[in-house]
């Protein structure tokens, strides 16, 4: 803004040196700066309007400072909510003559800008996506109420004003009220960071399962306070991200809703107990069938199998690894499938039933067993393994030819082997 008016950063600090400041913080909503302008010394201050105004006494009109008038306080605080109610996020600037340091008093009021900082394109359609999975959105930010709250309509998060509160309105609740506004409000603005402790142990006192996002160093409190604490990776401070179970690489409040999309796809590492909290909190969100991937540095898969099974889990993959997971269209259950990287053969087939093996005996969901399948006998071997579906063919590519001449041999080879029925199979792997 200052060099589209002409004036440079760099030929205004060597005219105006800092010499100290101020920095900003979450209780002030404000930072200083100080400067030696040859023989006079000047405190610069920019910050929340609200809250600049409150240190102000004088005014700057037309290159004159002026006593503050209450019609002036009006006209300020009446441009500030058309400029919050346009979306725009705003900043006054004040500054103060004299003394040997930066103080925030006795201020002269010199204007405000506004700035355009619109959400993602992405990000509307993801609120509803939310929406529809049973995932509701409340917005916590330090912006002006009337700012939020055109931004919160925009994205779909509020109808009516009246589910907006501020930071003033929410410490005078006392609890019990408290709990009963969160069944309607979902924009709090000018929060602080204790108050959004408050808000998420208030949603978890009703039972939610609480995710919560934040990338600066006041968000760690909520963060650990959440069930489950979303860092940005690339924006995101170090005591954020060490507060928090997911770190989003690309900042991106879309990429959250691909987690849960089409039957919530979820990776893990290998902590089994964060596994099981997060499905645990993600399948009590949603209402679909949730497949859990399992990253291929997992040092047990049974374990891991067993701790998002616990969660609640309704199928388990592994990623470019041993396992992958598909939902049957016909029956709508989850179904896994032991594959190895996208390879196929006779190599592979032991690998494949030891896997299907280890799968089945840990957790008590249906097992497709995929990976170097290519005649009736391995079908066979493979569902005594546990397997109660088989693919024939690579990983990512069903064989038509290959599963007609299975099964044309299947009858012959269970008479070989005295099996009346492929259900005798599966019990005799269930037992």
């Amino acid at each position: 803004l200052a060099a589209a008016c002409g004036v440079r950063r760099q030929a205004l600090e060597a005219k105006l040196p800092r010499t100290a400041e101020l920095p900003f913080d979450s209780g002030r909503r404000m930072m200083s700066t100080f400067h030696q302008n040859g023989a006079e010394r000047v405190t610069y201050t920019k910050g929340a309007p609200d809250e600049v105004l409150k240190k102000c006494t004088r005014l700057l009109l037309y290159g004159k400072e002026v006593p503050l008038q209450s019609m002036q306080i009006r006209q300020i605080q009446s441009a500030v909510e058309w400029m919050s109610g346009q979306a725009l996020r705003t900043l006054a600037v004040a500054m103060r003559r004299g003394g040997r340091g930066p103080e925030e008093k006795e201020l002269t009021f010199i204007g405000m800008v506004g700035m355009k900082d619109p959400p993602r394109p992405e990000a509307a359609g993801a609120v509803e996506r939310f929406r529809r999975a049973g995932v509701s959105t409340v917005m916590i930010t330090g912006d002006h109420v009337d700012t939020a709250y055109a931004i919160a309509a925009r994205l779909g998060i509020v109808k009516r004003r009246e589910q907006c509160m501020t930071e003033e309105q929410l410490r005078r609740l006392p609890d019990r009220e408290f709990l009963r506004a969160l069944d309607d409000v979902r924009v709090f603005a000018r929060v602080s960071p204790q108050s959004k402790v408050r808000i998420v142990k208030g949603f978890k006192e009703k039972g939610r399962i609480v995710a919560m996002t934040g990338d600066g160093v006041n968000d760690a409190p909520s963060l650990k306070a959440a069930d489950i604490g979303i860092a940005m990776g690339q924006n995101g401070t170090d005591v954020a991200k060490q507060a928090s179970e997911i770190i989003l690489t690309d900042d991106t409040f879309a990429t959250i809703e691909k987690a849960i999309e089409e039957g919530g796809g979820m990776a893990f590492g290998t902590d089994a107990e964060i596994a099981k909290k997060l499905v645990y909190s993600v399948k009590k969100a949603i209402k679909k069938p949730l497949i859990v991937k399992l990253s291929p540095n997992v040092t047990s898969v049974a374990d891991m199998a067993r701790a998002v099974a616990d969660g609640g889990a309704d199928g388990i993959s592994l990623i470019n690894t041993l396992v992958g997971m598909r939902i049957d269209l016909r029956t709508r259950r989850p179904v896994i499938g032991v594959r190895t990287g996208g390879f196929s053969g006779p190599a592979v087939f032991p690998v494949a039933v030891r896997m299907v093996s280890e799968v089945s005996r840990a957790v008590s969901l249906p097992v497709m067993g995929i990976g170097g399948v290519s005649s009736a006998r391995d079908v066979i071997e493979m569902m005594m393994a546990g397997a109660t579906a088989v693919q024939v063919g690579a990983a990512n590519l069903v064989d038509p030819c290959a599963c007609k001449r299975i099964i044309e041999d299947l009858p012959a080879v269970m008479d070989e082997l005295g099996i009346d029925s492929l259900k005798e199979i599966i019990g005799a792997a269930n037992a």
